[in-house]
Formats: structure tokens, sequence, C-alpha cells
């Protein structure tokens, strides 16, 4: 079993007050009577530390919070430049994909050398934001030959099953929640300020009344559509979820259908064994199944969970691998979350999942100084569990795949599969 993650040591809040003053002689100088009695490093129901002991302690805590700024601020200093390289690198690629990639997209599955040269590149992260909508919608296509009226025509529709309370209040409920939830950190489509709020909730009533039946809203179905959205007009997002949900496992999923749902279940337990066999044997053994942790990052493309960067960077290699990718990023996710899965507490083990880990929980509160009470966000402890682009991508280039195993666990598990 590996050793749970080391909390960092809390700050106490009184620590400014333990520094000293302009040319005082130690770090108890110029404190109150109160300050000077009570030990500022051992819990009040102890006995009081000694003096000096409780100086050396203090200093110590000054040197840690110190040495954490500078670990910020490093880390700060290398996240520019980072975002400086890529910068230079979109540059130097961009004529590349205008050139090469526009006129004909699928010039990158072609599987010579000038092929596998500009998949790589797709593969890389450079895909211009300018064309990315334009990408996307041509990887994905219309095969269900959806009109452009239609979005108009199906949000008319919801509307007005809204307004005469006939759309189930319970679906309502639950798509509010998840959109409120969604990419918080643009503030694009919360409800109080979010400027493409109403947009999406648009696409999202439009898409629950396209198909005949009950109005029903999927978990997770607004973070696919706020990617969209966010690439693409309205109206076009609208088409392009219609016709990747129906190509893809979503279907699947946003479906509800549980026997299909299992069989992916299936699928990955085949791959995690093969690839992972001491965290299936200790998964089995402990009863951890795919839907504690592989349904939440499959409904959300792992948009819930990590940075917006690299989920779109997911999002794009997704789109032109197909299902197959999603499955190898949610096995080099438990790759790179290897040492914490031997936790026998299914509860602790859940958290880590959720992106609520405790021990990354307050290496983030220390690092950006988030008080209690305040949320922290999942892709920060992501982040701070080591599901970095760098780290995922690198992962993904190493990772033992072969396509044809792919092909044959879906034709045994999903035989009427399309």
């Amino acid at each position: 079993m590996s050793p749970a993650p080391t909390s960092p040591t809390p700050i106490s809040p009184t620590i400014a007050a333990q520094k000293q003053r302009k040319g005082s002689a130690g770090p108890t100088k110029g404190l109150s009577i109160l300050q000077k009695t009570i030990s500022m490093t051992r819990q009040r129901d102890l006995p009081p530390k000694d003096r000096l002991e409780e100086e050396r302690h203090l200093r110590e805590l000054e040197a840690m919070f110190a040495a954490s700024k500078e670990a910020q601020k490093r880390r700060r200093l290398q996240e520019e430049a980072a975002a400086a390289a890529r910068a230079s690198i979109l540059a130097q690629t961009l004529p590349t994909w205008e050139v090469a990639i526009l006129p004909n997209w699928r010039v990158v599955l072609n599987p010579d050398a000038n092929g596998r040269a500009l998949r790589k590149l797709w593969w890389d992260g450079t895909m211009p934001v300018r064309y990315r909508g334009r990408l996307w919608g041509l990887c994905v296509g219309n095969g269900l030959a959806v009109s452009k009226s239609a979005f108009t025509a199906s949000l008319a529709r919801a509307k007005k099953l809204v307004e005469l309370g006939k759309y189930p209040e319970e679906e309502l409920v639950a798509m509010h929640e998840d959109v409120s939830d969604t990419l918080p950190t643009l503030k694009l489509f919360q409800k109080d300020g979010g400027v493409m709020h109403d947009e999406l909730v648009d696409i999202i009533l439009a898409y629950t009344v396209h198909w005949d039946g009950r109005p029903h809203y999927a978990r997770g179905l607004s973070y696919t559509a706020a990617m969209l959205l966010v690439n693409m007009p309205a109206a076009e997002a609208f088409l392009t979820l219609i016709n990747l949900v129906n190509k893809s496992f979503l279907k699947s999923f946003y479906s509800n259908d549980e026997e299909e749902i299992d069989a992916y279940y299936r699928i990955f337990d085949t791959l995690l064994a093969d690839n992972m066999p001491k965290v299936y044997a200790n998964f089995s053994q402990e009863v951890v199944r795919p839907k504690l942790y592989l349904h939440p990052w499959l409904i959300s493309l792992f948009v819930r969970f990590l940075p917006l960067d690299l989920a779109t960077r997911i999002f794009d290699v997704f789109l032109l691998e197909g299902d197959s990718f999603l499955f190898r990023v949610a096995l080099v996710l438990l790759q790179i979350l290897e040492p914490r899965l031997f936790n026998p507490d299914l509860d602790e083990l859940a958290a880590v999942f959720k992106g609520q880990d405790r021990g990354a929980l307050l290496v983030v509160r220390r690092d950006k100084e988030i008080p209690e009470g305040v949320d922290v966000l999942e892709e920060d402890v992501y982040t701070e569990m080591g599901c970095t682009e760098d780290a995922i991508f690198s992962h993904l280039r190493e990772l033992d795949w072969k396509e044809e195993t792919w092909d044959r666990l879906v034709s045994r598990e999903l035989p009427e599969a399309d």
C-alpha cells in the first residue's frame, strides 16, 4: 500500500504578527503579553513550549512560508516561459495548418510520412484557435443531415414546453446545476453575468427535445455543449453536438443505456488489466468499479476535471481519433494517480477521483492562498496531483496502445455498434 500524501504544515494566521519589527532583536519582540504567553506553534490544549523552542519553531515556520512563496514565484516564471514558447510554436505552425490541413483535413489520416507529420502536429496542440470550430465541425460532419433550421425549431418547441409547464422540472434543475458548474474560470456560463449562459441553455434545451420522447437532460452534457459553443456559433454548435453524440460512446452514456454503459466498463476493465494489472487487481479486491471514476470523466469529456487548455487539446485529438482516445486518457490518468489508488478507504479514494484529495487540497489552498469556505477547483487539485498537460501527453506517447485491441473489444462487447 502506498503511503498517504503528506499534508503540508498549516501556516498560522498569527505568523504575520510574529515578524520582527525593524531593528528588533527576536521574533517575540514587540508582541502583546497574550501573544508572549500563548504558544503560536502548539495547540491550546497542550502545555506551552519553552521560549527558545517556540522562537526556533516560529523561525522555521517563517522559513517554510518564504520557501513556499519562492516556489510559487519560480512556478509562475516557468509558466510564463512555457506560454511564450507555446505562442512561438503556434506562430511557426500556423502556415502549415493553413496550407496543408485546412484545404483537406483528412490528409492527417494518411499513413505516409507527410500524413504522420501532420497528425503529430494535430496531437501536439498547435491547432489555431481561429480555425478550431471549423475543423471540429469538419471532423464530426453531419451524417444525420440535420437541417440548419433544426436549432431554431427545436428551441422553440422546448421553450413552449417550459412555458406550458410541461418540461419536467427535475430535468431543468439538473441542467441548471450542471450549467452553473461549467468552466467556472471563464465566467461565461454562470447565470449571474455569464454572457454565454443563455446560449448554452438554449443549445441544451433544443438538444433535449430534438429526439422524440420525454425531454431528458443527461448529466455532463453541458460541458460538451460549452466546449463547442466556445469555438463556434450556437446553431453550428447544436448541429455538431447532435452528430457528435450520435456517432460516439456519448450516445450510450447520455441516453443512460445501462447495458451499453456496462459494456464500455467491461472494455475498460480489460484494458486496465492489460496495462495496469496491480491497479486492476486492487480495484477488483476493493470492488472499485469504473462507475466511480470513468463515468464522470467520460460524460464531461474530462472538461470538468482538467484545465481548459488541456481539455481543449484532448477534445482536438478525440475528434480526430475517436472514442478509443478518451479511454487512453483515462488509463493515463490512472497511471499518474497510481500512488494514491491503493487506499483501502473508499471514501478517500473517491475523493481523489472527485478532485477533493485532502493532501492536494491543502497544498492548493496554501499555494493559491484560498481561504476556508471558498471552493477549490477540481482542475487545480488534479494539476497538483500531477495531471498536467506535459505529463498526460508524455504518458500517452509512451502507452503501449494497439487500436486493433480496442476494435476487437468493441466488436465483442458491443456487436451491434456502428
